[in-house]
């Protein structure tokens, strides 16, 4: 049997760093992932959390601590071994492409994911415009993206029972 596998956009990238997820089911999240045996993060969200966190702390100082750790944190999520991190790579950007035809207004991260998330065969997301794929017969259509799911939380929720 195929080892499970999900790539995980940046919102469940964000807890790993210190940064609760206003997400349903989040409290759920940890169980979730157990169900996998391997998880995928783009170096694009690790970037893309950074951000996050840079603007949050503008806001609100409670999160200067997760800002000023996020090294030490990225160190030991790069331990883990049921971790993989993705670089950008010629097939992730041919994949990009495609995406940037068929759904032109997603940002540049979320583009990045989903290409990357491509090869893995599922991407975790609550990112509605990426969700909003799943009934795209453009998308679906495609002989490349015939057997990739989007999922949200929940829908794993459900799946493990």
């Amino acid at each position: 049997m195929r080892d499970r596998c999900l790539f995980l956009d940046t919102t469940f990238v964000l807890p790993f760093f210190g940064v609760d997820i206003d997400t349903p089911h989040a409290e759920s999240l940890e169980r979730a992932l157990e169900a996998y045996d391997e998880l995928h993060i783009s170096e694009a969200s690790l970037l893309e959390a950074k951000s996050k966190l840079q603007r949050i702390i503008i806001k609100d100082s409670r999160f200067e601590a997760a800002f000023l750790e996020f090294g030490d944190k990225l160190d030991i999520l790069r331990g883990d071994e049921r971790i993989m991190f993705h670089g950008y790579t010629a097939s992730d950007d041919r994949f990009f492409n495609i995406i940037k035809g068929i759904s032109p207004r997603l940002n540049f991260f979320d583009q990045v994911i989903l290409a990357q998330s491509i090869s893995i065969g599922s991407l975790l997301t609550e990112d509605e415009m990426l969700l909003a794929l799943r009934r795209n017969s453009e998308f679906l259509s495609r002989r490349e993206l015939r057997d990739f799911k989007i999922f949200r939380l929940g829908d794993i929720l459900k799946e493990i029972g």
